[in-house]
């Protein structure tokens, strides 16, 4: 076996246990396994990352390590930016659901395949969809808030505690990502194992009760069935993203708005109503910075006094605007025009992989408007997977020359192959056990 299989080997291992790991998080079922193990969780997948930014200084990938410290700067800042704000004691907890925004360094790595890494996070998706439906179903005791998590259960991970409610939670980019995937791969070739995978998916969305998760899923399922329609109207998506990121952030420049009123009879709107004029307050001291990222939820309540906790993640953009100010939501806005600008080929039927990436993609970006899916956590690995792809292929894919055609030609989407150094080669089958699952 050559060094490149092995390790091509190595790194797709690790990206399968990160994911795994990100899953575990997200969905809080690691709580229920002790919350002792949180810190785990959270170490291995700050390992992963370090591990591939290390291999990608070392493999000149510049630009997406350059950007992989930038964001995980930036969360390391606004942690000591509310410390300073504050005078609570710096609490590097605080910083761990945000740090995975650096996760882009990790499937970028020239030992990665994309597609690969695709089918592996939707096989986990579908495991993960599974234990929620049998939870949700057979275990509802299982299922609820314990009796702790109304002031949150303190999981001390390095040194000091972090507030987390202990709750399952439905995770909707990967979610999203695998109900995609099933339906377009259905579409390619029937096997009975996406469509329970696909019942699967719609059943966890279902019991969630996630309304404005179904609502956001529309255009991702309309894609898998009206792809090339999407070729003419693909420019309208990052408008639409800048056009409704302006709306939900033009509170902060206009106190007479307040996105969030027309939900005020709803408990949940009107939650919301009021955390959202709460951060146009704090924006209006903390516009350039933002308040930072919290030590605790008590350290926050004393400070923006509310009828309800301000949740940055319950007001969308504005919610970034507010914790980590303009040269935060330059970095989000960045994030999201990668996602929103997701191109794929016109030329060919695209794989159903790169639909899900797509579909994915659509859901972040709507999903986005209540809640920045891809800043942190769960949605920050599909902007990784889908701006690695984007990269790889603009950047590491060439024409190939006429004369490397043989008499017969090669489809349209052979016509791509990587490009090492000056000399090109004609494409090559990749080994079937780096196509995933799980390699």
């Amino acid at each position: 076996m050559s060094t490149k299989l092995k390790a091509s080997y190595v790194f797709q291992f690790a990206a399968v246990v990160f994911i795994a790991a990100n899953i575990l998080q997200n969905s809080s079922l690691i709580l229920y396994l002790g919350r002792d193990y949180v810190k785990y969780v959270y170490a291995v997948e700050l390992l992963i990352m370090l591990g591939f930014l290390a291999n990608g200084i070392r493999t000149k990938r510049i630009i997406v390590a350059t950007a992989a410290i930038f964001y995980a700067g930036l969360v390391v800042l606004e942690c000591v930016n509310f410390s300073e704000i504050s005078d609570a004691k710096l609490n590097i907890n605080s910083a761990l659901p945000y740090i995975i925004v650096a996760s882009i360094c990790i499937f970028n790595d020239k030992y990665l395949s994309v597609r690969a890494v695709s089918r592996n996070i939707y096989a986990m998706s579908a495991v993960y969809a599974a234990i929620y439906v049998v939870i949700v179903l057979f275990f509802p005791d299982f299922y609820k808030p314990t009796a702790s998590s109304a002031s949150g259960n303190p999981l001390k991970i390095f040194g000091r505690d972090h507030y987390t409610d202990a709750r399952l939670v439905l995770s909707t980019p990967y979610i999203a990502f695998g109900l995609t995937y099933a339906l377009s791969a259905m579409r390619e070739k029937f096997k009975i194992t996406h469509l329970v995978g696909a019942v699967l998916f719609v059943l966890s969305i279902l019991l969630s009760n996630y309304r404005y998760m179904m609502v956001a899923l529309v255009p991702s399922i309309a894609v898998v069935y009206l792809y090339p329609l999407y070729k003419y109207i693909r420019w309208m998506v990052p408008v639409v993203f800048l056009i409704g990121t302006g709306v939900m952030i033009s509170g902060a420049f206009d106190k007479r708005v307040n996105i969030y009123s027309v939900f005020s009879k709803d408990q949940s709107g009107l939650a919301r109503v009021i955390e959202y004029d709460g951060a146009k307050d704090v924006i209006s001291h903390h516009l350039f910075f933002g308040l930072g990222i919290p030590s605790s939820r008590e350290d926050m309540e004393a400070i923006v006094k509310l009828a309800h906790p301000l949740f940055y993640d319950d007001i969308g953009p504005m919610g970034v605007l507010c914790g980590f100010g303009l040269i935060g939501l330059i970095g989000y806005l960045a994030l999201g025009l990668a996602v929103s600008n997701f191109r794929i080929s016109t030329t060919t039927k695209p794989a159903s992989w790169e639909i899900a990436l797509l579909g994915v993609g659509l859901f972040m970006t709507i999903y986005s408007f209540t809640a920045p899916t891809f800043w942190g956590e769960d949605g920050s690995v599909f902007a990784a997977l889908i701006l690695a792809y984007q990269l790889k292929s603009r950047f590491k894919l060439k024409p190939v020359p006429q004369a490397l055609k043989g008499p017969g030609g090669l489809r349209p989407r052979q016509e791509l192959y990587p490009v090492q150094g000056a000399a090109a080669r004609a494409p090559k089958r990749r080994s079937r056990r780096l196509t995933g699952p799980f390699f």
